[in-house]
C-alpha cells in the first residue's frame, strides 16, 4: 500500500473513531519458521542489539525492566536459575 494512501486511511480512521492511532509500527523481520532454534537465535540477536543500543545511551527501557535484568543476571552469575528463585519468593 502506498505511504500516502496509508496516511489517508489512518486519518480517516482517526476522524471516524475519535481516537488517535499509536505511533508504534510492527515490521516482520523474518518469515515464519517452525524451528524453535530460529526463534532462539532471533531473540538472542535482538537482545544483543538492544543491549548495544542501551549502552550507546538510547533510553529504551524502563528502570523496572533494567532492574529485573540486573537481578536475573546476578542470579545467573551465582549459578542459580532465576525462575526457581521467583517460585520460592511466591511461596
Amino acid at each position: 500500500m502506498c505511504r500516502c494512501l496509508e496516511e489517508e486511511v489512518s486519518q480517516a480512521h482517526e476522524e471516524q473513531s475519535g481516537t488517535k492511532r499509536s505511533s508504534w509500527v510492527l515490521y516482520e523481520q523474518e518469515p515464519f519458521s517452525q524451528e524453535i532454534e530460529d526463534y532462539r537465535d532471533r531473540r538472542r540477536t535482538a537482545l544483543v542489539e538492544s543491549m548495544h543500543d542501551l549502552r550507546a545511551g538510547k533510553s529504551m527501557y524502563s528502570r523496572r525492566v533494567v532492574s529485573i535484568w540486573a537481578y536475573q543476571r546476578r542470579l545467573t552469575r551465582n549459578g542459580r536459575d532465576y525462575s526457581k528463585a521467583i517460585k520460592r519468593e511466591r511461596g
